[in-house]
């Protein structure tokens, strides 16, 4: 029985990397649903190895954050939830999207944080007063 491509290529690399940034599932899923594809330790192991690769898959991470941020907002603009539901049919859907929206966002967030994190200014208001500067010395 053979195992799972283990060997790396410009062409495989390539494919895993699209398959990354046109899905919002992880890479676990992704390998499961393509079984020429390596297991996902072999492709960590790849990106450890080749800079090259790593920065595809980087990439690719990014892409799939835009991705995942236009799923959550086509799943909050899904007109449908309180049709032809009961009201605990339409709660239980409600906050279903609401968990499917807040993961997409998250992950967003962790995939692309310069795009996608909030950005909080942090300002130091504290002012060194004489005593502080006589402590210090």
């Amino acid at each position: 029985m053979a195992g799972r491509p283990s060997i790396y290529s410009d062409e495989l690399a390539q494919e895993i990397c699209e398959a990354i940034a046109t899905n919002t599932v992880g890479l676990d899923r992704i390998c499961n649903e393509k079984p020429h594809f390596p297991e996902r330790s072999t492709i960590y192991k790849w990106m450890m190895t080749d800079e090259k690769f790593f920065n595809m898959y980087a990439k690719a991470k990014k892409i799939q954050a835009e991705l995942l941020l236009d799923k959550s907002m086509s799943v909050a603009c899904e007109d449908d939830i309180f049709d032809n539901l009961g009201k605990e049919d339409s709660l239980i859907k409600i906050n279903r999207a609401r968990l499917k929206i807040d993961t997409f966002k998250f992950c967003a967030v962790k995939l692309n944080p310069d795009r996608f994190a909030d950005r909080q200014k942090t300002e130091n208001t504290h002012k060194l007063h004489e005593d502080d500067l006589k402590n210090l010395k």
